[in-house]
């Protein structure tokens, strides 16, 4: 795993006052997402985003997905995509991540040095800062409750898997196999990675993930809604610039 961050980060109540929602993977598909930000009239003063990881490759905007975490009410986790972004970065071998989306830093690459070894000049290098330090895993309290976040996959203790970077990152097992064993130490978990049909609840664990670049579709979830009203209540699919299910 290419970050300094800790593996888990923890957030309080919003401080605020104001919502808190959580977003999976983008995918560069940032002109949907922010249709989807205008249709909940998000309070950039108060409110908060959490993403799932995977901002960057396949879709038109990585870099704009990526700059987003400039913005104080946006917060992520590693996703697998970042992580082959740094991993590419440090190691100077572009091939595996170019063949994976990774495709629209060509234009950050300058050269080659004496050895072969690819040169990326120097604004690719900022850009991989805003990837560096994020953690493998969130929890965000809300209300009487604690949610997990985690880009793919988790079992047993929610702080343990956030130990485990290879699930963390690119599992599927739960999804593959249908697994409803419950992730302790957390009321919820919210994942990405794997695109389904649509949100679907294993045990304790929901994926969130409809393919953003490929299907044009995108999960909200409104973690004051969950709260409240109960899980159902607080997820919503968001295709172009309308809700079509709740």
């Amino acid at each position: 795993m290419h970050t300094s961050a800790p593996r888990l980060e923890r957030f309080g109540k919003n401080p605020k006052g104001g919502r808190d929602f959580v977003i999976p993977d983008l995918h560069g598909e940032l002109e949907i997402f922010l249709d989807a930000m205008r249709h909940i009239q998000l309070d950039e003063a108060k409110d908060r985003v959490f993403f799932l990881g995977d901002l960057i490759d396949r879709g038109p905007h990585s870099v704009a997905c990526l700059r987003l975490l400039e913005r104080d009410c946006f917060r992520s986790i590693l996703g697998n995509h970042e992580d082959m972004f740094l991993e590419a970065l440090t190691t100077r071998d572009y091939a595996h991540w170019f063949q994976n989306g990774g495709t629209w830093a060509r234009e950050y690459i300058v050269g080659e040095d004496n050895r072969g070894l690819t040169i990326a000049n120097d604004d690719l290098w900022y850009i991989a800062q805003l990837a560096w330090d994020l953690p493998l895993g969130m929890t965000v309290e809300v209300g009487d409750q604690t949610f997990g976040l985690i880009h793919a996959d988790a079992y047993g203790d929610f702080e343990d898997a956030c130990r485990n970077e290879e699930s963390a990152l690119w599992g599927r097992m739960r999804s593959k196999f249908k697994d409803d064993r419950p992730v302790t130490g957390v009321d919820h978990v919210f994942c990405g990675h794997t695109i389904v049909a649509a949100p679907e609840t294993l045990g304790n664990v929901t994926f969130l993930d409809l393919g953003a670049t490929k299907n044009k579709k995108l999960t909200i979830v409104d973690l004051n809604e969950v709260v409240r009203n109960g899980l159902e209540a607080g997820i919503s699919t968001y295709i172009g610039k309308r809700e079509v299910a709740k």
